[in-house]
């Protein structure tokens, strides 16, 4: 299997020696979730420091200290998920160290390898990256049990037991806890389907993680406010990503950084969410409110670039190429904290606010059931209740005074 690259040491982005514009110290790690190569930026301290031999006194000192981080093992991902890999599952401290492959046919790495590459080309990305980081951790606890070289069958619920004892006990939130257990209940099912294990050692596990609320918040209004400012001087690029969500309700991942000009319809003001892209896997439209129709065609001008382009390109506008992986969310969070505001606001956010004004607007619920995608009014009052909170007309209008 070719290797691949693992890290790009820091460097510096100078603006061409020129101190009006941002320099940042930029290095780049493969995600061990999705596997791609992540691009991060460092611009702590440059604002402040006015002289261009400073600037580059900073920069060293900051390429020194990343350069060594990295070169040490150390990745800006969450510390159980390490850094690179050479097969499915492999996980290198550093890839000098590490990158021997199991030859054995029990040998759990090679099982684990095997099921994320027969169900690689039938998730989406998203889907296959979260599969892929939960099980090498559990083959990561495994060698370290000295459990990894045998046959699968001595996995036993015991064995499970203890590995969730493990999360538990590190503190993993309640929905990080239920996501293992999905993936590993999984696992070992098509091991039980290939008959190479009797039981499903995950059947019976209890396992209680700790409780934390995770999820996006809307926006309040006097933040929004503040925001909206922020992102539209700063950053328009974003902020027409952040209008996509609060009015199209597009996922922020693959389905809005992917999206093609060609997906938007602006005569009829419907966009297409292809199945390669939609994290159902179903090709739907979402209807475009009028007024965002009108600045797609009159500021942001969409009708002029070629239909094959992306509509979020790498150089601030549509391009042949998409903008990577955590962009906007980075640039989003870069933003929010400047302003010192919560960070309960994340780039998802602009979607729940949008479902949020919607809301408050009297929008039907039949509609932005419609436009949120889902299949059911069960999953559209879930979804409301999660993220924007029950709401009575009655209770707002005729409660009743002491």
């Amino acid at each position: 299997m070719k290797r691949q690259k693992i890290i790009i040491l820091p460097r510096l982005y100078d603006g061409g020696g020129d101190l009006r514009k941002s320099w940042f110290v930029h290095y780049s790690c493969r995600n061990p979730k999705t596997g791609e190569m992540d691009r991060f930026r460092l611009y702590d301290g440059f604002t402040a420091i006015k002289t261009e031999e400073g600037r580059r006194q900073h920069a060293t000192r900051l390429i020194k200290k990343y350069t060594e981080q990295l070169l040490a093992g150390w990745t800006p991902f969450q510390a159980d998920e390490h850094v690179i890999y050479d097969d499915q599952v492999m996980y290198e401290y550093l890839a000098k160290n590490f990158g021997r492959k199991k030859k054995s046919n029990h040998n759990l790495r090679v099982k684990v390898s095997r099921y994320l590459q027969k169900h690689k080309s039938m998730w989406a990305v998203k889907t296959y990256g979260t599969h892929q980081s939960k099980l090498r951790i559990f083959t990561q606890w495994c060698e370290e049990q000295q459990l990894s070289k045998k046959d699968p069958v001595v996995m036993t619920h015991a064995v499970l037991q203890e590995f969730f004892d493990f999360l538990c006990a590190r503190e993993k939130s309640e929905r990080t806890v239920d996501k293992y257990k999905q993936v590993l209940f999984r696992f070992f099912e098509d091991l039980q389907s290939l008959k190479e294990i009797r039981e499903n050692p995950v059947v019976g596990i209890i396992a209680r993680g700790k409780v934390v609320d995770e999820a996006a918040k809307p926006i309040l209004k006097e933040d929004l406010d503040i925001l909206k400012i922020a992102i539209q001087t700063q950053d328009p690029q974003l902020w027409l990503a952040c209008l996509f969500q609060f009015y199209c309700f597009i996922r922020p991942g693959t389905e809005l950084r992917l999206l093609k000009v060609q997906d938007i319809n602006l005569h009829s003001k419907l966009i297409t969410i292809k199945c390669d892209k939609a994290k159902n896997r179903i090709t739907e439209t979402v209807q475009i409110p009028s007024q965002f129709a009108k600045l797609l065609v009159t500021q942001y001008r969409l009708q002029d670039y070629p239909k094959q382009f992306c509509v979020f390109g790498q150089h601030g506008y549509p391009g042949p190429e998409p903008m990577g992986r955590n962009n906007f969310r980075v640039r989003f969070n870069r933003i929010r904290d400047q302003l010192g505001l919560s960070k309960d606001y994340k780039y998802y956010s602009w979607k729940h606010t949008g479902a949020t004004a919607a809301v408050d607007a009297g929008i039907p619920e039949r509609h932005l059931m419609d436009q949120l995608r889902h299949k059911s009014f069960e999953s559209t009052d879930h979804y409301f209740r999660r993220h924007i909170g029950y709401r009575s007309p009655a209770i707002d209008d005729h409660f009743p005074d002491p």
